[in-house]
């Protein structure tokens, strides 16, 4: 009875092949995974920077830090006596891996990443003015326990 599996020589690049395509296709998950990531967090501050700036009574204080909400909370209540948001834009958001900048590919981080600065241009009024202000505010984004918490910086609005 004659064999149908090709000879070794055939058999060996196809299975070279297969290993190098399986590799290859786990790096992609990889990648999408970052990416997804990403998303999550963007989503995660647009609906925080949604709240924050419509005055809403949560204050997007669902996404603050545990350790340093009370304070926010307290604080908030200045801000939105003081300030009227008129636009924002996200302006840049830079990834971090424990501490160190991490390479990207365009917008979406090469590896896994634990925190995110973000920069955002807001235009205010400032009471008892009524001229425009234009200030970069830097948000910081951190991941505890899975989820993306902010450390929030309110005083750059009060100066």
């Amino acid at each position: 009875m004659t064999s149908i599996l090709p000879p070794f020589s055939f058999r060996f690049p196809g299975v070279i092949l297969m290993a190098w395509l399986i590799l290859n296709g786990c790096g992609t998950l990889i990648k999408k995974s970052h990416q997804k990531d990403m998303e999550r967090l963007q989503r995660i501050i647009k609906i925080y920077n949604n709240e924050f700036e419509s005055k809403s009574n949560r204050a997007g204080a669902m996404w603050v830090r545990d350790d340093l909400k009370a304070e926010y909370l307290t604080r908030i209540k200045e801000v939105f006596d003081r300030v009227t948001f008129m636009n924002s834009q996200i302006l840049s958001i830079t990834f971090k891996s424990q501490g160190k900048p991490i390479a990207q590919n365009g917008s979406v981080p090469e590896e896994d990443f634990d925190e995110a600065l973000v920069a955002i241009r807001y235009e205010y009024v400032l009471s008892p003015s009524i001229s425009l202000k234009t200030k970069v505010i830097q948000q910081r984004w951190t991941k505890q326990d899975g989820s993306w918490k902010l450390v929030p910086d309110l005083k750059e609005f009060l100066q």
